[in-house]
């Protein structure tokens, strides 16, 4: 594509990140800087999806999942860096494709359990908050006494970013009840 920056030999110039940008050689930072990458080329995009692997831990999950998680802090602070204009603009979700249990099982994972948690990052976001109701972590308040019940389902967070028009074509037949005001008025 001609929009991408080239040497004075005609070829694509290495990447570039903008700011105080420093992307890991991590699947995340690689996956991250790809979607930066195409954001500043201004053609468009509407949206992107990135998958990370590495989160399923179902033994000795303590060293492996703290590594996965720096990873993915160092790539979305990278990406923020990088993207600084476009910060209106832009809007990052992040979430699992499963949930984790409360308490380790006999292997020390966490392997699937149900809650989990969603990061919505961006412009008009309004943030610092958590959104939803919180069960709380006695057995009791727990799902089937070991997993964090799910009180918010993520089409709802994802509907609500979309907007209606869009939500029912990636949704059809879910209707969000009442809106969860992740976006500042």
């Amino acid at each position: 594509d001609r929009r991408l920056p080239r040497g004075t030999d005609g070829k694509v110039a290495a990447y570039a990140p903008e700011g105080s940008a420093a992307y890991d050689d991590s699947e995340a930072g690689r996956a991250l800087q790809a979607v930066a990458r195409v954001v500043k080329m201004d053609i468009g995009l509407r949206a992107a999806c990135v998958d990370v692997g590495g989160w399923d831990t179902h033994e000795k999950q303590a060293g492996r999942f703290s590594t996965a998680v720096g990873q993915l802090a160092r790539a979305l602070a990278a990406f923020h860096a990088d993207t600084q204009r476009y910060h209106r603009s832009l809007r990052l979700v992040v979430f699992t494709e499963f949930g984790r249990r409360l308490r380790g099982n006999l292997s020390q994972g966490t392997d699937h359990g149900h809650g989990g948690a969603m990061l919505v990052l961006g412009g008009g976001v309004a943030g610092g908050r958590m959104f939803g109701r919180w069960p709380g972590l006695a057995s009791h308040q727990l799902d089937r006494g070991v997993d964090l019940a799910v009180t918010t389902d993520y089409r709802a967070v994802l509907a609500e970013l979309l907007g209606p028009e869009a939500a029912a074509r990636a949704f059809p037949g879910f209707r969000l009840e009442r809106p969860l005001g992740l976006l500042a008025a």
